[in-house]
C-alpha cells in the first residue's frame, strides 16, 4: 500500500504553507498549530523563537493550549 509517488517532507510543507496562511490571517488554533510546527521542525527547520512567537499569538486570544506551550517554554528556555 505504500505509494512512492507521495513524499512526506512534501505534505509537511504544504500543511505548513497553508497553516501559515491561516496562522497570518490571525486563527488562533493555527497559531498553536504552527508553533508545535516549528517546535517539531515539521515541514519547516525547527525555531523555538518563531514557535513562542505563535503560541503567544494563539495565548492572547486565549487559546489555552498555547497558553500551557508559552509556559512550557518558559520552563524548558526562560527568556531573560
Amino acid at each position: 500500500m505504500n505509494n512512492p509517488d507521495i513524499n512526506l517532507s512534501t505534505i509537511l510543507s504544504d500543511v505548513f504553507k497553508k497553516t501559515s496562511k491561516k496562522a497570518e490571517r490571525g486563527n488562533a488554533d493555527e497559531q498553536f498549530h504552527l508553533g508545535i510546527m516549528y517546535v517539531m521542525g515539521h515541514g519547516t527547520d525547527r525555531d523555538f523563537t518563531k514557535a513562542r512567537l505563535w503560541f503567544e499569538k494563539a495565548a492572547n486570544q486565549d487559546n489555552s493550549l498555547a497558553k500551557t506551550a508559552v509556559a512550557y517554554l518558559d520552563k524548558i528556555n526562560p527568556v531573560a
